[in-house]
């Protein structure tokens, strides 16, 4: 499951559960008026509109292809480091074989004087 699924999925369960309270509150409300004898307000909440899922799908799309821009970046940025390293490495062996490669030549030289 994608994190937009996942995200997708959470906010479902969070706006049943506040549409479950607000029906649960209503309930209260018109027992509550009765008992007050007042007329109970005649709205009662709304289900989930397409409309807030809808935004709500469109901003974890963004996001979405927000954090995969990041991580082609950091894979970027990752092989750009292992070549640096690799460069490095190859230039520290350089270093360390040229005193080798230094008396390697002196004596050949040496031996092609005698």
């Amino acid at each position: 499951m994608t994190p937009a699924a996942n995200w997708r999925e959470a906010l479902s369960h969070m706006e049943q559960s506040i549409d479950e309270c607000l029906a649960t509150l209503s309930k209260y409300e018109e027992q509550f008026s009765k008992v007050l004898h007042e007329r109970p307000d005649a709205t009662t909440p709304e289900p989930v509109q397409q409309s807030r899922i809808t935004l709500w799908d469109e901003k974890l799309h963004d996001a979405e292809k927000q954090a995969a821009d990041v991580e082609q970046l950091l894979a970027e940025q990752e092989a750009v480091w292992g070549r640096w390293r690799q460069t490095f490495s190859n230039w520290q062996q350089m270093v360390n074989d040229v005193p080798h490669a230094l008396a390697k030549f002196a004596t050949t030289s040496q031996v092609a004087r005698t």
